[in-house]
């Protein structure tokens, strides 16, 4: 079947931009209903999001809101001089995978470039991991209506029915990633839907390039090779 289920999934998703070129419609484009799609496919994109035991309160379990993973293993491989040649595997990567899907290359070039931008900035306004040892400092406890009132630029109540499948969520969430939320939304405010829409969607492939075949396979392998050093895929 080769990618299409993938391309079929994609657009159903709002469509890749960098697939779609100048036919790619932003009209009612709305990241946060794109991101919690996402996230019941399994993906922590922006935002990261899992149900657990409250760190407070061991018997309890409850939803729990952070700052999320990037494309690269940290945020080091982002802002560190020295680490160039990863940024240029990792766009290398965007590439190939972009245009095996049937972008052209110039739109390619064009929007990964942007994307690879987009997500600099973004690695910029994590919390660094030494900030973070004691997540008993950062850890706050809000109802989704506080939490509202902190970042109201996202539209909680909407991620939360679409990622717990309309069920009823609790009144109260855990949020780690405070800080982050708050510089999110100033970041995507100065950054166009084509560019968010194409990461969110970036990652989303990313995570699937394992799932397409062997052409796929030995391009995320070329990446692999280039960060780890490490000549195959591990064993299924």
């Amino acid at each position: 079947m080769g990618a299409e289920p993938l391309l079929a999934l994609l657009r159903e998703l709002g469509g890749w931009p960098v697939l779609e070129g100048d036919a790619w419609n932003n009209t009612d484009y709305d990241w946060v209903r794109q991101m919690a799609r996402l996230r019941n496919y399994n993906n922590d994109i922006l935002i990261s999001e899992w149900v657990a035991a409250d760190i407070t309160n061991s018997s309890n379990h409850i939803i729990q809101l952070d700052q999320p993973e990037l494309g690269l293993p940290g945020r080091e491989y982002f802002i560190n001089p020295g680490d160039y040649q990863y940024r240029e595997a990792y766009l290398d990567l965007m590439l190939n995978v972009a245009q095996m899907l049937g972008a052209p290359l110039p739109v390619a070039l064009k929007d990964m470039t942007e994307v690879l931008h987009f997500e600099t900035h973004l690695s910029r306004i994590l919390t660094p991991a030494e900030e973070r040892r004691n997540l008993s400092a950062v850890h706050r406890r809000l109802t989704v209506d506080q939490l509202g009132e902190e970042v109201p630029e996202i539209d909680w109540t909407q991620y939360l029915d679409i990622i717990t499948w309309y069920n009823n969520h609790s009144d109260e969430v855990v949020v780690f990633g405070l800080d982050y939320f708050k510089k999110l939304v100033s970041l995507l405010e100065y950054t166009d839907d084509r560019t968010v829409s194409n990461y969110l969607l970036w990652r989303f492939v990313k995570n699937r390039i394992s799932n397409l075949g062997e052409r796929y396979t030995k391009v995320k392998q070329d990446y692999i090779k280039v960060l780890f050093g490490r000549q195959s895929q591990p064993e299924r």
